[in-house]
């Protein structure tokens, strides 16, 4: 087991190390500065769960969804930056707000509320009341990203649309 953890935490760290990269080549970019906060979110999530994996521990749950949370935060501006690189700040704000709430939601344990381990040693989680909400929240929001992105691949002609 612990050389499936070791597997994940290099890839958490390859993933920090292509949105070092990323953000490298044009910090002042919008869509390098969202590749890199989901890159961030993305190796947050992985390495959440395997210090929970290794640990059975709840404390490192909270981190674990905030790192699954800004994946799908940095998602949506990606989604609605690319592939121009200008975001509406009040229309972002509007669209973000659900998520942002989420955000705050989460240390509470109304989405998860403890981790179990299962009989072969992997974490269970227990689901708080709200988990379902935000379950919903998490599907909507990705739903939507898939139709931004695919609208504005459609609208792309030439080069860009490669």
């Amino acid at each position: 087991m612990h050389e499936v953890l070791m597997v994940h935490v290099a890839i958490a760290v390859i993933d920090l190390a292509i949105g070092i990269y990323i953000l490298w080549e044009n910090p002042r970019r919008g869509v390098n500065q969202a590749f890199f906060a989901f890159m961030i979110g993305t190796a947050g999530w992985i390495l959440g769960l395997s210090l929970i994996s290794l640990t059975g521990e709840f404390l490192f749950v909270t981190p674990t969804i905030w790192g699954a949370e800004l994946m799908v935060f940095a998602l949506v501006i990606l989604a609605e930056i690319f592939p121009s690189g200008t975001l509406e700040r009040k229309k972002a704000m509007l669209v973000l707000s659900p998520l942002i709430v989420l955000f705050f939601l989460t240390p509470s344990g109304l989405f998860i509320k403890g981790v179990d381990m299962g009989a072969q040693g992997h974490p269970e989680p227990q689901n708080g009341i709200l988990f379902p909400l935000w379950a919903l929240m998490i599907a909507l929001y990705l739903a939507w990203v898939a139709w931004k992105f695919t609208s504005h691949y459609h609208r792309l002609r030439g080069i860009e649309r490669v």
